[in-house]
């Protein structure tokens, strides 16, 4: 077995239906002239699947491929943080240049996504990842929640910061594994993990690629649950859940605060399509709005006296509005640190994704009609950079302890860490 040059990582749970051809289309590509062109070939390159338990045989799948790649199939613990973190490990372990993820419930890898992918790596970014045709209709845990997050807090404006579909350097998988342990919240071993790479990734040399294919997988994953009509479920959580815990450690990580004037953003080629335009009347979006129900009451305590008189004003009107953008980012800071998104049996935990849930709505009231409405995220996204200054100083004000002793001790015992040692850190982090 020869040391890779880039690993190609495909994480999975029942994906045997598209699995098999994944690794074949992956095979074709690297052994075309494209791909050679540029130092990778058929025998510089592995590919490996971190499996979260299956039951539909897609590790068998995976292997039983016609490829001329070499191919390495794991079992991991369910979560797709733990499937990237095996992946990562791999990848330090064979000394690769860095790994390139890719969504293994694909139906085509277009072998131009991979030669943009690379480009990059090889010209030595850290972390390279797509910008795709924006869709009005998906990508509100991004728009909503990671990109206004990220472009405050950490000073980068990132258009699809949780995909899955990302080149991450050998380094910046380091740096990745070495803070995992420090999480507080189980998110970062599930659909966190986006987060947190994004978040990391901003401190180091990273780059958007234009790409014009779309993913052809579905743009939004709302159900019902016990709890409510409209629910994410734990994709909410778990990104929230690392949202916050990222944002309750800022105060110990210097080195993660913004120190640049200028909102960051780094794109790389030309931009070859525009935005669709929006239908006037969403059928969808009308039935969530019809379906929210916030219980403030639920909250209490969460926001400070003027943020739940203004929420309360605005959710008044919901079913005809939704929640406008000024209120969304006054209350992020609070939404994200002090409820604890571990599971929806807390009734504060309910109330935030429908609050979430109201803002998605009143994205649409903000677009609806509009031929091309990206502009009307950016625009958000540079608001929150420029806002970036009162949202840390309400982080330190309004910081609360929200993991109890048994909660700790209960992280320890599933982790393997000192609990101990993670008190000192959370209470030091009240410290504004």
């Amino acid at each position: 077995m020869t040391k890779p040059k880039v690993v190609i990582g495909l994480p999975s749970l029942n994906e045997g239906r598209t699995i098999r051809k994944l690794s074949e289309d992956l095979g074709r590509a690297f052994a075309s002239s494209e791909l050679s062109q540029i130092g990778y070939n058929t025998k510089n390159v592995h590919v490996v699947n971190a499996d979260c338990g299956s039951t539909d045989g897609t590790p068998l799948c995976f292997l039983s491929g016609d490829t001329p790649l070499f191919q390495e199939s794991m079992t991991v613990e369910r979560g797709k943080g733990n499937a990237i973190k095996a992946i990562m490990e791999y990848t330090v372990q064979t000394d690769s240049e860095g790994l390139l993820l890719v969504d293994s419930d694909l139906p085509h890898v277009p072998s131009e996504w991979l030669v943009k992918f690379l480009s990059e790596a090889r010209n030595g970014r850290d972390l390279v990842f797509p910008r795709r045709p924006p869709v009005w209709n998906g990508g509100d845990l991004s728009y909503h929640g990671c990109t206004p997050v990220l472009s405050s807090f950490w000073g980068s404006l990132m258009h699809e910061p949780i995909c899955g579909d990302v080149f991450i350097s050998n380094k910046l998988a380091r740096c990745i594994l070495a803070d995992m342990p420090n999480a507080l919240q189980q998110g970062v071993r599930g659909y966190g993990i986006d987060f947190f790479i994004s978040m990391h990734g901003s401190k180091f040399d990273w780059q958007e690629v234009y790409m014009v294919n779309t993913k052809g997988n579905p743009l939004r994953s709302f159900s019902p649950s016990v709890f409510s009509k409209v629910t994410m479920g734990n994709k909410f959580l778990e990104v929230f859940g690392t949202m916050g815990d990222c944002i309750r450690r800022l105060p110990l990580d210097q080195e993660k605060t913004v120190n640049h004037s200028e909102l960051k953003i780094n794109e790389s080629g030309k931009r070859e399509w525009i935005d669709g335009a929006v239908p006037p009347l969403n059928q969808e979006l009308e039935d969530i709005a019809s379906s929210l129900s916030v219980d403030l009451n639920a909250v209490q305590g969460v926001f400070n006296a003027a943020q739940m008189e203004m929420l309360s004003k605005d959710l008044v009107s919901l079913n005809s509005r939704g929640l406008p953008f000024s209120t969304w980012l006054d209350i992020i800071p609070q939404l994200l640190i002090n409820i604890d998104y571990s599971s929806f049996d807390n009734p504060a935990t309910r109330a935030a994704e429908q609050i979430f849930l109201s803002r998605v709505v009143g994205h649409y009231q903000e677009i609806k009609g509009k031929p091309q409405w990206y502009h009307t995220l950016e625009e958000q996204a540079a608001r929150a950079f420029e806002k970036r200054a009162d949202l840390i100083t309400s982080l330190q004000q309004n910081i609360q302890p929200i993991f109890s002793e048994h909660s700790l001790n209960e992280f320890q015992r599933t982790n393997g860490l000192s609990c101990a040692q993670d008190n000192v850190k959370l209470n030091s982090s009240l410290t504004p």
